[in-house]
């Protein structure tokens, strides 16, 4: 998708999520928004309050593979679909010319 978008487009998406998201993170946001007043309608009336932030999903930012973790990760699912398919070939090199 970004191959055919122009940086001219891109940038309107991201302005427009900006604006208003979409995915996950508005998920959350509005079961925030759903649970946060249920929730609040039951504390005592000087207990701090809910937000529908309170909600939202935190999750840690994966930390990049170094090439020898990349490799290892495809040789592993090259042999798991050897298996699953029932192919054993043989690794060969390509000759250079």
């Amino acid at each position: 998708m970004l191959g055919r978008m122009s940086s001219t487009e891109l940038t309107y998406w991201k302005a427009w999520w900006r604006i208003e998201p979409w995915g996950e993170y508005r998920a959350d946001l509005r079961a925030g928004s759903v649970a946060a007043p249920l929730l609040n309608i039951q504390l005592a009336r000087n207990a701090d309050k809910y937000k529908a932030s309170d909600w939202l999903m935190e999750f840690e930012k994966p930390k990049p593979q170094t090439p020898d973790e990349m490799k290892s990760a495809l040789r592993s699912l090259a042999a798991a679909g050897r298996k699953k398919h029932g192919k054993k070939r043989k690794a060969t090199r390509r000759r250079r010319r």
